[in-house]
């Protein structure tokens, strides 16, 4: 049976952000919503530094927990194994925000326009049309082209030829031949949703994954403009103390200024 799915290789990618201009213009995603995040992570002294690009969106898991946790089954799984969404069944609880270990879901706050929602253009009309406000979007590795024998718009547009899409139970696949001699990863794979996205480390040798390497896979997993839901989660604990102090801080500096300025006015009074 056919599964679809993504290799990146990282010695390609040079974080020129291709892909993520050409999936906010094939999926018409407004302000705010963005189906790839390139992460980038820099190593070195200057002059020798090496900057590492990481782009990260659904990895359309075997076993998806975002399915898992839907509670109006919006979430669900083809045949081909990509994870898709029904708009008109979901409800914007965000479980599925909750459940993903990539942060790959976005919510819909709102639906803003690049050039103001007074002067949006007709492809905005139509394609924010199909979003809604309180409910999740998502990468669906562009189901309408696949479905009509052509690539996802990312893999498309990369001029690198850093992305490959293909099948991966075909064993003859070009896909699969290249994740096999490659050594190539999946993200988190110790959380055992078995990603659809394999990534090629950058490196020329045809050795195992150091865990020094998977590291800083990990590392620059992360959008760098979003904090991860995950990270949020783990920091619980001492954010709430932290946020307590910061406040009692606060309220004690106003009312330490307060009795000063008040002290203040009264010196001058008497004066």
């Amino acid at each position: 049976m056919t599964r679809y799915g993504m290799l990146i290789d990282l010695s390609r990618c040079s974080g020129c952000n291709a892909c993520t201009i050409s999936c906010k213009a094939y999926n018409a995603t407004p302000q705010g919503v963005s189906f790839i995040h390139v992460g980038k992570s820099e190593s070195g002294k200057f002059p020798d530094t090496k900057a590492i690009f990481l782009p990260r969106a659904c990895m359309h898991c075997k076993d998806a927990p975002c399915v898992k946790a839907c509670p109006t089954h919006a979430m669900s799984k083809r045949g081909d194994g990509i994870v898709t969404l029904d708009r008109g069944r979901c409800i914007g609880c965000r479980y599925c925000v909750a459940a993903c270990p990539f942060d790959a879901l976005t919510y819909v706050s709102e639906i803003q326009s690049y050039y103001g929602n007074s002067n949006s253009n007709l492809f905005e009309q139509v394609g924010y049309a199909q979003r809604k406000v309180g409910t999740v979007a998502k990468c669906e590795f562009c189901v309408t082209r696949v479905d009509q024998g052509y690539q996802p718009a990312c893999v498309q547009t990369c001029p690198l030829g850093a992305r490959m899409f293909g099948d991966l139970e075909d064993p003859n696949s070009e896909i699969s031949q290249l994740i096999s001699s490659s050594n190539a990863v999946q993200l988190l794979s110790q959380r055992k949703t078995d990603p659809s996205v394999y990534y090629v480390m950058p490196t020329q040798q045809q050795t195992p994954v150091t865990a020094e390497q998977q590291q800083t896979l990990l590392k620059i997993s992360a959008s760098p403009d979003v904090v991860p839901l995950t990270l949020i989660n783990e920091a619980k604990d001492w954010i709430k103390p932290l946020a307590v102090v910061a406040i009692g801080g606060v309220v004690l500096g106003t009312a330490v200024n307060m009795v000063k300025s008040n002290r203040d006015h009264q010196e001058k009074v008497e004066i």
